[in-house]
Order: structure tokens, then C-alpha cells, then sequence
């Protein structure tokens, strides 16, 4: 229970469905009182078997045999058979009440359980999903959410176990006080013995999560990798390391199966010695000391023996719990908020850039024991301008990007919009006015319209059409079967890469951003396709501030500023011709792809243009 001690706040929804969980305790409770009474109702039988009606019984059952006192066997089995008959429907009955209540009750448990963990996926820091598997959210926010609902719920259908037992153990004290003590005193051996199996089982199952985790994200990353293993003809390589962390999930799940199996076995073999102990003291102790007849004892008995059985289910319970506890120590620890780097959500409300924007001085690293991406990094960027970032790959480029779109803060130093630091706006209204087209763009498996319209649900046809004619997707869908209701496919892989870029920028221009930002667009489309995105890029960038990083610097050259990244720091600024002059890092690059013939032709005319 120590793991709830200072987690249960993630539960307290369950507080606004109260009526369920007492509708669930009414019915355990008198599900447990049907029990104990049909149990008592063999205390006249016996006694009208036995005797005739005339046994000694203890009080308060005097008076429930009273009841039968003068009837003839006949009648006396008779009305015994209606009240047990009537008893036992009304036990079933808040079962079935109990038990439809507790599956509504997982359901509930699983969607609040499931939302909360999506929730925290939308807060934490990007640099969080650095250090986890593929799988490990996956796993977390769909599979643990779901098996602690199973968990819990186990417990609610029990919920009538331990009121039979409560009240099955106050019959045995009425009955016999001196047995039922010695009887105790047995069951807290058995209790005992299984306590080591339990912390046995404790111990195992501490294995299960990092199993879980791991055959989830090795199976995630061969299915996003099949092109990559039958490309390298690595298909027996594939099988043979799945196969190996199927055998490591499978073991521990055994493990965890051995000793689960064993508390049934254990309960009712150690119980059975307890009955044959009690038949032994109780028939001296009954017969000697309270002159109670024998249909006493043997009523003592089926109570007992009635009694193990809910104690061996909340025994099986308990193993199954400390098999389930991995769930729920990944599943409460990722709700915590101490140990991630979590974006505080600045207050200021961002509508509309008035200046420009500014880089001042910023440094930056992914994890503060990892080499520096940016250091003391500063430029600026007025409004409507168009500014281009290149530099050698590993320079630190899309970082800026990350930066800009607050997925990240930087150690010291500052962003500002308009004077503004960038943590001080609230994330979602700067968001609302940026476009992104980056060079992996990321379609979802849904319609060529959802896509588009994906950040803006309630955009007309018409709306729809204007963005794709400005990204040149226009033509392209309509030659699509179903046009724009044609399913992409798993990250729009039914597209080509060109026509991907298009979908992305018709999206980004639907939102009608203030500042673009062109994130290596065109880095890996052939020329055909290149030409095409470029274009549709320039006509989207008119009159927008526009920052442009760039692999080929064919898509830079007009920028109004133009910054050299090398090995972190900003190493020039300037204009192309500007930088050409300089015959620095930025000439070298601009040489090196115009003798691959990426830019010659772009480049002589941009400099006629300039004399």
C-alpha cells in the first residue's frame, strides 16, 4: 500500500461516481448477509434430522429454530426449502447488481486512467520522449491504463467476500467461541506461510514492466523497420532477436504463473488440515464443555469450510495484485511530474508579431550532461523577412526549429517575440501562428481532407481547395480515387514524397500562419518534385516572416539574412552576396554543391540581379 500512499490523488475521480460505489457496498453487504443466513438455516434442518426439534442451540439461533418448533418433518423441510430457495435468489440477485456495477466501474477506470495519461503525454517536455523507447508510451498509456481497471476491478467483485467472512465469523464466535479462536489462530499460520510466497512473488514481478516495455518497443521497431530488414536481407536476424525477447517475456511471466498457481493448492490443503483439526477439538469441546448437540458442530463446520473459500479467492487476489503492482509503480510514476522536464505554460496571449524575432545569446543542449547544440547563439529577424540557417548536417540547425516552436527552453539566454520571452506567451496561441513544413512530414492514416484540415476541423470545402491549389496538391488529389476522401495509409504512405510536402504545406497554409518555418523541405525530393514544392513554398512565404533551413542553399539565396551554423555557434550573418564576398564557411558550401550542379543557374541570376 506504500505505493498509494502518495499516488491516490491520481484516483479521486472515482469520487464523483459514489453513487455506483455504494450501490456496489449495499449489494456485497447483503450478498454477504444471504450467505451467512442460508448457512444458518441447516441448524433446524439438522436439529428436526436429529432430533426432532429438540437439540440444544446456542443463542440467537434459539430463536430461528424456534420458528420450526412443533412442525413435522415434512413441513419443517418444506419451508426450509423456500427460505433457502428465496435467500439464495436475493444473494444472486446483488451479485448480478454487484457485478455489473464493477464491470461499469473498470470502464470508467480504464477511460479516466487512459485520458490522464494522454494528458501528461501533451505536458511533458519533448526532451522526455528523447530518453524513452518507441513503445514505452504505448505501453504505458494503452496497456497499463487498461490492466490496472482489470486490477481494480478484481477487487470490486470481491467486495462482498469480506462481509461473508465478517459475518460467516460472527456465527462461528455465536456458535462456539472457544473453536473459533483456535480456528484463528490456524488460519494466521496459513496467512503466515503464504506471507513468504507473496513477497516471493513481489520480488518476480518487479521483472515484468522492463519485459513488457521491452518486447512492445522491439516489436514496434521491426514493424516502422521492415523496409530496412528485408532491404539488408535481415529477416532471420529479426526473427532470432524477436524470438529472444519473446523467451525473456514469456520466462517471467512463467515465473510470475509458478507461484501465482501455488496459493490455491496451498490454501486448501492447509485448510483442510484446519477442518480436520477442528472437527477433532471442536467435537470434544462442543460435546463436553457447551452440551451442544452435534448438528452444532457440523453447522460450524460447513460455516468454516464456507469461510475458506472467499479467503482462498482474496488469497488469489492478493498474488494476482503484486503480479498486476508493475502496472501500476510505471503507470502512477509517469503521472508524476518531479522527474520530467515539464513547459511551463507562459500567461501572455500572442496575437500577432509586431517587430521581428531574436535569438539573444541563447545556449542550449538536450540533456545537460550532452555536448552543447547551440552556444551564445544571436540573430535577428524583423517582420516579413525571410531569414535562411545552413550550415554542415550536426550543426545545430533544426534545433532552432525545436526552439522556436517551444518544444524545448534553452539553458540561459533568450527567444523573444517582439521583446517577449518566449515563456512568458501561453504555447498554444504562438503555435496557432506558426506553419511548419518540414523535411519528415508526418501524415496521419486517415483522409487526404483530415490531413489538410487536421488543425482546423471546420474548414469549408472551399477553405480546403484554396490551400491545396496554393500548395500545387489540387490536380494531384483529384486524380486520387476517392480525391479528397482517399485513406493515406500509415504516415501517407500511398503519396509520394513531393506530393507528402504538398499535403503538409496545403495544411500549414489553412491556418493562415504570420511566420513560416521551412525546416530542410526540399532536402530529400528529386528535382521534379523539388521545383514543384519550391515553388509552392515562395508563393506561401509572400508577405509571411519566413525562416528557411536549409540543405540546398538553392532555396536561401533571396533570404534578407542569411546565418552560418557550424559546430553550435553562429559563425556569419549576412546577405548571399554579402556572404560571397566574405569567402568564409558559406562560400565553401555554395561552392561545393555548385560543382554537383545543385545551384549554379539560381546563383548566377540571383547575382546579375544584385549588379
Amino acid at each position: 500500500m506504500r505505493l498509494f500512499s502518495n499516488k491516490i490523488r491520481h484516483l479521486k475521480f472515482l469520487v464523483n461516481y459514489w453513487p455506483l460505489g455504494l450501490l456496489i457496498l449495499f449489494s456485497g453487504i447483503i450478498a454477504g448477509l444471504m450467505e451467512s443466513f442460508t448457512i444458518s438455516l441447516f441448524l433446524p434442518l439438522l436439529q428436526g434430522i436429529n432430533e426432532g426439534g429438540g437439540g440444544l442451540v446456542p443463542p440467537p439461533f434459539n430463536y430461528l429454530t424456534k420458528l420450526f418448533h412443533g412442525m413435522n418433518m415434512l413441513h419443517r423441510l418444506q419451508l426450509i426449502a423456500i427460505i433457502l430457495v428465496s435467500s439464495i435468489v436475493i444473494k444472486n440477485i446483488m451479485l448480478y447488481v454487484k457485478n455489473i456495477c464493477s464491470y461499469k466501474s473498470q470502464i470508467i477506470i480504464s477511460r479516466q486512467l487512459r485520458l490522464l495519461g494522454f494528458k501528461q503525454m501533451m505536458r511533458v517536455g519533448m526532451g522526455y520522449y528523447n530518453n524513452q523507447k518507441s513503445g514505452d508510451m504505448h505501453t504505458i498509456v494503452g496497456i497499463y491504463a487498461h490492466n490496472i481497471s482489470i486490477s481494480l476491478n478484481r477487487f470490486i467483485q470481491l467486495v462482498h467476500l469480506p462481509f461473508t467472512v465478517f459475518f460467516i465469523l460472527m456465527m462461528l464466535f455465536l456458535l462456539s467461541w472457544q473453536v473459533t479462536l483456535i480456528a484463528l489462530f490456524l488460519t494466521l499460520i496459513l496467512l503466515f506461510v503464504l506471507r513468504g510466497l507473496l513477497k516471493k512473488l513481489d520480488k518476480i514481478s518487479r521483472q515484468l514492466s522492463p519485459a513488457i516495455k521491452n518486447f512492445n518497443s522491439t516489436l514496434l521497431d521491426f514493424i516502422s523497420g521492415m523496409k530496412v530488414v528485408r532491404l539488408f536481407n535481415c529477416e532471420q536476424k529479426a526473427e532470432d532477436g524477436f524470438e529472444k525477447v519473446v523467451d525473456q517475456y514469456n520466462d517471467v511471466f512463467f515465473k510470475i504463473g509458478k507461484l501465482q498457481v501455488l496459493v490455491g493448492p496451498i490454501t486448501e490443503i492447509l485448510g483442510g488440515i484446519i477442518v480436520g483439526i477442528i472437527i477433532i477439538v471442536g467435537s470434544f469441546i462442543l460435546t463436553n464443555y457447551t452440551n451442544y448437540g452435534l448438528e452444532v458442530l457440523l453447522v460450524f463446520l460447513l460455516a468454516f469450510t464456507r469461510m475458506m473459500n472467499p479467503i482462498n479467492v482474496i488469497n488469489k487476489t492478493r498474488a494476482s495484485f503484486l503480479g498486476d503492482l508493475p502496472y501500476y509503480r510505471d503507470f502512477f510514476n509517469f503521472l508524476e511530474d518531479n522527474d520530467k522536464a515539464l513547459l511551463v505554460n507562459g500567461k501572455k496571449v500572442f496575437d500577432g508579431l509586431n517587430k521581428g524575432l531574436e535569438l539573444r545569446n541563447v545556449n542550449f543542449a538536450y540533456n545537460p550532461q550532452e555536448r552543447i547544440i547551440l552556444n551564445n547563439a544571436s540573430f535577428y529577424i524583423p517582420k516579413g523577412k525571410k531569414l535562411g540557417v545552413v550550415g554542415p548536417s550536426g550543426a545545430g540547425k533544426s534545433t532552432l526549429t525545436e526552439l522556436f516552436l517551444r518544444f524545448y527552453d534553452p539553458q540561459s539566454g533568450a527567444i523573444l517575440v517582439d521583446d517577449c520571452d518566449l515563456r512568458d506567451l501561453e504555447i498554444s496561441s504562438w503555435r496557432k501562428k506558426i506553419g511548419v513544413v518540414s523535411q519528415d512530414v508526418f501524415l496521419f492514416n486517415d483522409t487526404v481532407r483530415a490531413n489538410i484540415a487536421y488543425a482546423k476541423p471546420e474548414a469549408t470545402q472551399e477553405e480546403i481547395d484554396v490551400a491545396a491549389r496554393k500548395a500545387f496538391a489540387y490536380d494531384f488529389i483529384q486524380e486520387l480515387p476517392q480525391g479528397y476522401d482517399t485513406l493515406l495509409g500509415e504516415r501517407g504512405v500511398l503519396l509520394s514524397g513531393g506530393q507528402r510536402q504538398r499535403i503538409a504545406i496545403a495544411r500549414a497554409i489553412l491556418v493562415n500562419p504570420e511566420i513560416f518555418i521551412f525546416d530542410e523541405a526540399t532536402s530529400s525530393l528529386d528535382t521534379t518534385a523539388e521545383k514543384i514544392v519550391q515553388q509552392a513554398l515562395d508563393e506561401i512565404g509572400k508577405g509571411k516572416t519566413v525562416i528557411t533551413i536549409a540543405h540546398r542553399l538553392s532555396t536561401i539565396f533571396d533570404s534578407d539574412l542569411i546565418v552560418v551554423i557550424d559546430a553550435g555557434q553562429i559563425v556569419e550573418q549576412g546577405t548571399h552576396v554579402e556572404l560571397m564576398q566574405k569567402q568564409d564557411l558559406y562560400y565553401s558550401l555554395v561552392k561545393l554543391q555548385t560543382i554537383e550542379g545543385q545551384v549554379q543557374e539560381k546563383e548566377d541570376k540571383l547575382i546579375k540581379t544584385h549588379d
